[in-house]
């Protein structure tokens, strides 16, 4: 089977302005290894973080597994992982206020791979 290359929400990119529900734009689709998930953002407000299962809970972005930021809102994700079904994404707009950081916005896509 041919790799697939996704954008992630489709034509609206991953932003939080909008409507945009990550989980639904997931549940139709078919990932598998080698599939390429792509994210179309404004780098200024947004990136894409990998998270544990628990972090992507409590959406926690302190400890990543992995960030993918490029300064150019165009950051992509191989999905390679063999032995891990499911990635954790995570992406929070976060500002600091009183040397307290508070999130007020955030985008999460959970993604499962099939086994071949």
């Amino acid at each position: 089977m041919a790799a697939r290359l996704y954008q992630v929400g489709g034509s609206a990119g991953w932003t939080s302005m909008g409507d945009v529900d990550y989980q639904d734009w997931a549940a139709n689709k078919k990932f598998h290894v080698g599939d390429t998930l792509v994210f179309h953002h404004n780098y200024r407000f947004h990136d894409v973080k990998q998270v544990t299962r628990q972090d992507f809970k409590s959406c926690n972005v302190a400890s990543p597994i992995a960030s993918y930021y490029n300064h150019h809102g165009y950051d992509s994700l191989t999905l390679n992982r063999l032995g891990h079904s499911t990635s954790y994404l995570l992406s929070l707009i976060t500002a600091k206020l009183d040397k307290r950081l508070i999130s007020w916005s955030h985008q999460k896509l959970q993604v499962r791979l099939l086994r071949l």
